[in-house]
């Protein structure tokens, strides 16, 4: 059975932004003393917002004035050097009929700035509109709500284990993308892993899929673990719950990707 809607994820599936935020984080935490790899810091954070406990717990023995060095460096980055994902143009010009929309870790002013390089026609969700970043379930779930739609009725793209843990949580099908240069050797298989549907290398693959044709078998089978954070984050019954009064209880700057403060 084809999706009746779309979610894409932003950072990593839209646009090839990750491994560009990775770049940065490392080389200004590198000049306060603190040093990580690229590698080791997609591995922690790619996923995350700045309201998680795991990336705020990172940021001691930063100085004050971090987050506006990155605020800074990241908003010129995306300016200079970030590019759409390949073949991710040509996806949503043939799906812009489609309903879709997008549910991301990075705050509007961000997802504003990456939608320059991608040609979106959609609702965008932010974590700032809800109480819970992913890996909690709360964007995807208010995505459907605010479509009109059932969990069971979307198909996610996410590239990311804590992304697609949120959309899982949430009650839809997930497809893992790995496409993107931040990608590790071992994504595919930490996303199958997980429980996603199938794990892809190329944007035709949605194309294809959303027209009609049957996917490809996946290269490997999808080993049904569990959920990581189940135990933590559970779907509520009635989502609608989730999000009374949270628009007024949160500010418009929180839950922002790691690496910028809009």
């Amino acid at each position: 059975m084809k999706p009746d809607f779309l979610i894409f994820d932003c950072d990593g599936v839209l646009v090839d932004s990750e491994w560009l935020v990775a770049r940065i984080e490392v080389e200004t935490r590198a000049e306060f003393g603190q040093q990580i790899t690229i590698e080791e810091y997609i591995r922690r954070y790619v996923g995350l917002s700045t309201r998680s406990p795991e990336y705020l717990e990172s940021l001691k023995g930063m100085p004050p004035e971090f987050r506006d060095i990155m605020k800074e460096r990241v908003e010129r980055a995306f300016h200079e050097e970030l590019e759409a994902i390949p073949g991710i143009a040509e996806v949503l010009e043939h799906l812009k009929h489609r309903p879709k929309a997008i549910a991301s870790s990075s705050s509007p002013h961000e997802i504003e700035m990456m939608l320059v390089h991608v040609g979106f026609k959609g609702n965008i969700f932010s974590v700032s509109m809800v109480a819970r970043p992913k890996p909690a379930p709360d964007v995807y779930l208010h995505a459907a709500e605010q479509n009109n739609v059932l969990p069971s009725q979307c198909l996610v793209i996410e590239d990311s284990v804590v992304g697609a843990t949120a959309a899982l949580t949430a009650g839809m099908t997930v497809w893992g993308f790995v496409g993107g240069r931040h990608s590790a050797p071992n994504t595919a298989d930490r996303l199958r892993t997980l429980g996603v549907a199938r794990v892809i290398e190329h944007m035709d693959e949605i194309r294809n899929y959303c027209s009609g044709a049957d996917p490809p078998a996946d290269k490997k089978p999808r080993q049904m673990s569990g959920l990581l954070f189940t135990n933590q984050f559970e779907a509520p019954k009635r989502p609608r719950l989730l999000f009374a009064g949270v628009s007024s209880a949160l500010g418009p700057a929180q839950g922002l990707h790691p690496g910028f403060v809009g």
